[in-house]
């Protein structure tokens, strides 16, 4: 069974790691790897707003085509 959720109007893929006692959030869709661990759904969303404004601040410091956004997009979020 696959769970997701939508942060940032980007989909993310959940998964618990066993090993770790932890989720994994990972999104799907973007160009390159943006993912975060987090042990409740909260914190979840919390990690996975940040991953998701650390990856789209990566994309506006290199060409646009770079991770499917533009940088006037990656703005303005």
């Amino acid at each position: 069974m696959m769970n997701t959720m939508t942060i940032g109007g980007q989909r993310v893929v959940i998964r618990f790691d066993p090993e770790i006692g932890m989720f994994r959030g990972k999104f799907v869709g973007l160009s390159g790897d943006a993912d975060f661990y987090a042990d409740s759904v909260t914190g979840l969303q919390r990690e996975g707003e940040t991953s998701l404004r650390v990856f789209l601040d990566m994309c506006a410091g290199r060409e646009s085509t770079w991770c499917g956004v533009t940088r006037e997009s990656s703005k303005s979020g």
